[in-house]
């Protein structure tokens, strides 16, 4: 301020000497030397700044031709030099470069045939507006405190070296505007105006204009950008974890909960609800460690709190259901006096034996078409559909705590009490809505799920007898036949398979039953005959009284002739004796015990003779049974049956498969082409 006043003054006394010597001009316009031997314009010779140089800026009038000028005190005025009979500027001048604004200007003028005399003049540098305000810096990077009070806060000063006022601005479009404002136009002082908060605003940036205000001003303006970044200050208390913001200077502490069953030990921290108990430093760039504290509710000492981590844990078990609220401190490590504090709510459970349940699965409802929303879901009828989870912990099997959720729930709500109301119009004639019902026990937290049909009705209000999920298409058609066919495919082969082993078994049965041997010769015959006679010898007793057969009381007939030889059937009853006392009793032989026993009491009293089962007569008795021979069948007999024996080995295999064809003794003759064969 002091260099402006002296600057305004020391150009107030140049003003008046210019207008002293200019009144002596007016008098002698020309400045001239004693005897007039050189003159130049003026006393004081005036030149802007801006002047350029090779410029003139004064002729030099002189007495006579031979008279020669030169500049006396040149190191003083460097910047002129005379080029002919001019003064010429040399160099360009600045009016803001330090130095003298008037120089004191000497010529010296010289003849040969006068004495040298000597001009004195001054040279005058004027002041010309011709620079624009300049910032010392285009960019600065300033800190401020969340804290700092509104109020004056820096100044930004702009430069112009012609000394001319400026006025000052800021951009209004930058960032920290609402934030900060200037004292006053011509003042470059910045105040602010808003308070700050590091969790609302961390960085800033004005725009500070500087303008020209010479005559005339210039256009050029100055312009500098201020970069503000906000500090954070250790201002805040912690805040419980999820925190909700009602305002943005606000953090409204979460409230816990969880539970334990009574009687019952806990390992572990507990579970809360809506999480982990967690609190957090307020100025979350400094982030200060928590300390946490049990500072009331637990008189009986049943809890213990980490003090570094939060967590809770049940030390010793309850034995109560009152629930227990305790009220919890969290604290800044290095500031006690920031703290904040919540409640923890512990609910005292029974102790659960069963979960939730369904006694109806499915549940069904129906829906009249395009009813409007929040229209109930009612079973057949009118009567409204509920859903209801039963719990055998409790009378009635009726939990209070149960909650239910629908999936989808896009269509359909579901209350508290398990009545269901529609969200949308329903406008699909006969549609059938599978959903699904979840119940959830908000204390055990375990849960039951059931599914829901709901139908809705068709335009004229009636509903559709046939489930439209069980008609079946074209696709369906094919999906179903593929894997049938393959069934099928599968079936055929195994059945081939089983087939192909039976037929293989038939013929090792066969080949089994050609190579039973008897002995040879047992009976009579010659060696020496072509064609030896054969007999067939059928044992009825393994006959069934109630079911007899053909098979099993025929005779073979053969193409032999019968023997009448009485040596041959004496030693063929010699030769079956022993086999048919170490045979197993049949049906036929019990039914026939009684009369052997009766046979053998008789024997001692010499009434009855016994006879050999050997016989050629054939007996009308029907509860008689012997062995005989073909020759002697008796024409009147009730049942006669012959077999034809013969090369059709396929009709054997039929008999021998016949599941009622009789055990018995086969003999085999030697000779593989007698046919012949003897069954007992």
């Amino acid at each position: 301020m002091k260099t402006k006043h002296l600057l305004q003054c020391y150009r107030g006394l140049w003003l008046f000497l210019c207008f002293f010597l200019s009144l002596q001009s007016v008098v002698n316009p020309l400045q001239c030397s004693q005897f007039n031997a050189c003159c130049v314009d003026d006393l004081i010779l005036v030149v802007p700044e801006d002047k350029q140089p090779q410029a003139v800026i004064s002729p030099i009038v002189k007495k006579s031709t031979d008279i020669t000028v030169t500049i006396k005190n040149q190191v003083d005025v460097p910047m002129l030099t005379i080029i002919g009979d001019n003064l010429v500027l040399k160099d360009s001048i600045d009016y803001e470069s330090p130095g003298k604004k008037v120089l004191d200007v000497k010529f010296l003028c010289s003849s040969t045939n006068s004495p040298e005399e000597s001009l004195d003049f001054y040279f005058q540098i004027t002041n010309v507006n011709d620079n624009p305000p300049k910032f010392p810096n285009t960019v600065m990077d300033v800190e401020i405190g969340e804290l700092f009070p509104i109020g004056p806060w820096i100044t930004v000063s702009a430069n112009d070296a012609d000394g001319d006022p400026i006025a000052y601005s800021l951009n209004p479009k930058s960032s920290g505007a609402d934030y900060f404002i200037l004292k006053n136009v011509n003042n470059a002082e910045i105040s602010l105006n808003k308070a700050l908060d590091y969790e609302e605003v961390k960085n800033l940036q004005l725009i500070l204009q500087a303008e020209d205000q010479g005559n005339p001003p210039l256009k050029e303006t100055a312009t500098v950008t201020i970069n503000i970044r906000v500090l954070d200050i250790d201002n805040k208390p912690p805040s419980f974890q999820p925190c909700k913001f009602p305002s943005k200077n606000i953090c409204v502490n979460a409230v816990y909960s969880g539970d334990v069953t009574i009687k019952k030990p806990e390992t572990g921290p507990l579970t809360l609800t809506p999480g982990p108990l967690y609190a957090l430093d307020g100025d979350k760039v400094l982030n200060e460690p928590i300390v946490y504290e049990i500072i009331d509710g637990d008189q009986n000492n049943h809890f213990k709190i980490d003090a570094t981590s939060g967590n809770i844990t049940l030390v010793n078990v309850i034995d109560t259901l009152d629930p227990v609220v305790l009220t919890v401190m969290a604290s800044q490590q290095n500031d006690k006096y920031k703290y904040t504090t919540t409640t923890v709510t512990i609910k005292v459970l029974e102790v659960n034996h069963n979960k939730p349940t369904f006694a109806t699965q499915p549940y069904t409802g129906i829906v009249m078409l395009n009813s409007e929303v929040d229209s109930i879901v009612v079973e057949k009828g009118t009567k409204p559909l509920i859903v209801q989870a039963e719990d055998a912990d409790f009378p009635a099997f009726f939990n209070p705590s149960i909650t239910y959720e629908i999936k989808p729930s896009d269509k359909f709500k579901i209350t508290r009490d398990g009545f269901i109301f529609t969200k949308v119009v329903l406008s699909n004639p006969g549609e059938l809505i599978k959903l699904k019902i979840i119940a959830l026990d908000e204390t055990s937290k375990e849960t039951a799920e059931c599914d829901l049909e709901v139908q809705v009705s068709n335009a004229d209000g009636s509903y559709p007898t046939v489930d439209p999920s069980l008609v079946y298409g074209v696709k369906d058609m094919v999906a179903l036949g593929v894997p049938l066919a393959i069934l099928l495919l599968i079936a055929l082969i195994v059945i081939a398979i089983l087939l192909r082993k039976i037929s293989k078994g038939k013929m090792e049965w066969k080949r089994i039953r050609k190579l039973s041997v008897a002995k040879r010769n047992a009976f009579g015959g010659s060696s020496n005959s072509t064609k030896p006679n054969g007999l067939q010898f059928v044992n009825e007793g393994y006959l069934e009284d109630d079911k007899p057969s053909g098979l099993e009381k025929g005779i073979l007939k053969s193409s032999w002739t019968p023997t009448t030889n009485e040596a041959s059937i004496t030693a063929l009853a010699a030769a079956l004796e022993p086999k048919l006392e170490a045979s197993v009793p049949t049906k036929a032989s019990e039914k026939s015990k009684p009369q052997n026993n009766n046979s053998e009491d008789n024997e001692g009293d010499g009434d009855k003779e016994v006879k050999s089962i050997l016989t050629k007569e054939r007996k009308s008795d029907e509860g008689y049974k012997a062995v005989w021979f073909r020759e002697d069948i008796d024409p009147e007999a009730k049942e006669e049956r012959v077999i034809e024996t013969g090369d059709d080995d396929d009709a054997e295999e039929m008999e021998e498969d016949k599941p009622g064809r009789n055990r018995g003794v086969s003999f085999a003759p030697e000779d593989d082409n007698d046919e012949q064969s003897y069954q007992l």
